[in-house]
């Protein structure tokens, strides 16, 4: 019987095709042949990922602003949620929209964020969830009667009306992060006492070995989740791995190993509390089954779930994502009781679950990217790159099966978000797209 030759494997013959190109002047690096061997699909994705990475990094400048903080007598450049009614430093969506900052060498504005926020902090550690000209309370009024925002930027108010767990967590993250990323020493020396009460206001909440909120003090502040939360866990173990981290930049080995058991300790808890073997998740709460994505990536993210329990977890909202365009914020429904009655007058009772809110894909890209799956990350990313072309803004929230941005009478989804924006670039820089 004749012998032919084996075939090429595809990755030996992208190379090859891509050296055989390059002599011919016609490929400008391997790994444009490699997109071309995967196919037409491959070549629209990472064409549609280039574009979206670049609107994303020009939302992030557009929403970054010069304005003037009365008590600390400077001006600053600070991150806005968004490019319609959310006209301020939110702090939640302004720390996840700084992984997009850094992730573009704007260390500078990133700086400013954190050091706004840390100047309001109150005397037992709580930072504001909000910093900006006038009380959020007016710019809701003013946008139920259809008036713009206050045009303002004298940022002059901090609002603490609503204790945000994540916001103190999410603070101590990226000032970490900052630090790493942009080699600030001095920042970890001159704030390290400020974060250390920040994390001293989340152990304060910790009940039975876990982080205990009240309701609305998380990023589901439209219903009343509360409790024991993942996601509230999952960002205070990652403020305690920050915490040590910052510890060892300052010299502190004795508060450096504090913080680092303190994190080993609430990852065994977390384990305990919250996985559901059978399930296949972890559970959105202590009480709640339903899979909430955001716990469970961020669980996966940072290094909190087994092997065993990433695989399930990522398979859980992989299965998501067959049936639906972008990752929903709940499979399934919080119970009506849980849904305020002015949320549900607005017509957004399914605003914090079934909405898709892109920022979820972004993580799960992210969270896939840096476990090594870069396919199943990149087609994870294209969807939500493709929406942000199609539409021209990164959008907050989408509803259908043929995505479009929610719409209601009094609410509209926020264009050029800074969230989805920030966490979009974070998670193509993982994918080697800048």
């Amino acid at each position: 019987m004749p012998s032919f030759p084996r075939p090429l494997s595809a990755p030996i013959a992208a190379v090859l095709a891509a050296l055989a190109l390059a002599g011919c002047g016609l490929a400008r690096s391997p790994v444009a042949a490699v997109r071309a061997a995967e196919g037409p699909d491959a070549l629209s994705q990472a064409s549609d990922l280039h574009a979206a990475a670049g609107l994303a990094a020009k939302t992030l400048r557009a929403n970054t602003h010069e304005v003037t903080i009365p008590q600390a007598k400077a001006r600053r450049k600070v991150l806005f949620a968004g490019g319609g009614h959310f006209g301020a430093l939110w702090t939640r969506d302004g720390m996840y929209g700084a992984l997009g900052l850094l992730a573009i060498g704007d260390h500078a504005v990133v700086r400013d964020c954190l050091v706004t926020i840390l100047d309001c902090q109150k005397p037992d550690g709580q930072l504001p969830r909000r910093v900006g000209a006038g009380s959020n309370a007016l710019g809701i009024v003013r946008a139920a009667i259809g008036l713009s925002p206050k045009a303002d930027d004298r940022f002059d108010y901090a609002d603490f009306a609503k204790p945000s767990v994540d916001a103190n967590a999410l603070v101590i993250w990226l000032s970490a992060e900052y630090v790493k990323t942009a080699g600030d020493d001095a920042f970890a020396a001159e704030k390290f006492q400020a974060l250390d009460r920040a994390a001293g206001w989340l152990r304060a909440k910790v009940q039975g070995g876990l982080l205990t909120q009240a309701t609305y003090a998380d990023w589901k502040d439209m219903n009343a989740r509360g409790g024991q939360v993942l996601y509230s866990n999952a960002l205070y173990y990652q403020a305690l791995r920050s915490m040590g981290e910052l510890a060892a930049r300052t010299g502190d080995a004795e508060r450096q190993a504090a913080y680092e058991l303190r994190a080993r300790e609430l990852a065994t808890r977390i384990r305990e509390a919250f996985w559901d073997a059978g399930r296949g998740h972890f559970r959105d709460t202590t009480e709640l089954l339903e899979f909430s994505p955001e716990g469970d990536l961020l669980a996966v993210l940072f290094g909190i779930a087994t092997p065993v329990q990433r695989t399930a977890s990522l398979r859980k909202a992989e299965a998501l994502l067959e049936l639906r365009p972008l990752l929903p914020a709940l499979d399934g429904d919080y119970p009506a009781s849980m849904i305020p009655l002015q949320v549900k007058l607005a017509g957004l009772e399914d605003y914090h679950d079934r909405f898709m809110w892109p920022w979820l894909t972004d993580l799960y890209a992210w969270t896939l990217a840096a476990g090594g799956q870069k396919a199943k990350a990149t087609r994870a990313l294209a969807r939500a790159g493709k929406l942000a072309l199609r539409d021209g803004t990164f959008h907050e929230i989408y509803e259908g099966a043929e995505p479009v941005a929610v719409e209601r009478k009094f609410y509209h989804s926020e264009p050029a978000f800074s969230w989805h924006a920030g966490l979009f670039v974070r998670a193509a820089k993982e994918l080697g797209i800048e």
